[in-house]
């Protein structure tokens, strides 16, 4: 009995939740749901099986628990892309040693090294290059003569985005806008120093094909951006 008991409680105890957030986000205004932002180099990146891949990342994020973590890449669930294009990135072009940006879930495995598994994979970073967040968005409000929006993300980050940033489906040639970005969708967005976009990737919305778009001569393409 004493064994079983110890049993369940092991695997009870078998996550151990991360206690940081990413850099410059509250801990009290974050989502437990939202993922954690890790970064650091590969140690070494591994086929896996048919429907995964392992990918091991020194974290050297500042998170709670720094060193090697195992990673899990859903060939399904896991986005890895470039973070200088938002493109896919072949995962086979990962090398070790290479910095990778990783959004994991909030919660780690109590094994060595810890398992997490990731939503996005940010590859191919310059030197000094600001890495695009990854957020779901809870409010969009725009100003009074609608020069420019704020968007508040579910962790509580706060960005600014002007009215001609370049707004853009995900692997389509659609047209989305800024008002697009309703509560519940989650984008890569690219920003300075400010929070200030200056680019946005909508991952939820798939967009309004061209030919469907209203036939007003008001239409205009501004920084990839269709506007009226």
């Amino acid at each position: 009995m004493t064994k079983s008991i110890s049993s369940t409680l092991a695997c009870l105890c078998a996550a151990a939740l991360l206690t940081m957030g990413a850099p410059g986000v509250s801990q009290a205004s974050s989502s437990r749901l939202d993922p954690v932002r890790i970064w650091g180099p590969v140690t070494r990146a591994e086929a896996g099986g048919e429907d995964i891949k392992i990918l091991f990342l020194n974290n050297q994020s500042g998170l709670s628990f720094s060193g090697e973590l195992q990673i899990t890449v859903s060939n399904v669930y896991t986005r890895v892309l470039d973070a200088t294009t938002g493109m896919p990135f072949p995962y086979e072009n990962i090398r070790t040693g290479d910095i990778a940006y990783v959004y994991i879930g909030p919660a780690l495995s109590s094994s060595l090294p810890p398992m997490a598994n990731a939503s996005l994979v940010l590859c191919n970073i310059p030197a000094d290059y600001r890495v695009p967040d990854y957020l779901t968005v809870e409010s969009l409000s725009w100003n009074a003569s609608k020069t420019q929006a704020s968007l508040t993300a579910t962790n509580g980050s706060v960005y600014t985005i002007p009215s001609g940033c370049e707004t853009t489906p995900y692997l389509s040639s659609n047209i989305v806008t800024i008002d697009d970005l309703t509560p519940g969708t989650s984008c890569l967005l690219w920003c300075n120093k400010d929070n200030l976009a200056s680019r946005i990737i909508n991952f939820s919305n798939p967009g309004v094909p061209i030919e469907q778009l209203p036939m007003d001569p008001g239409w205009q393409k501004i920084n990839n951006n269709w506007l009226l």
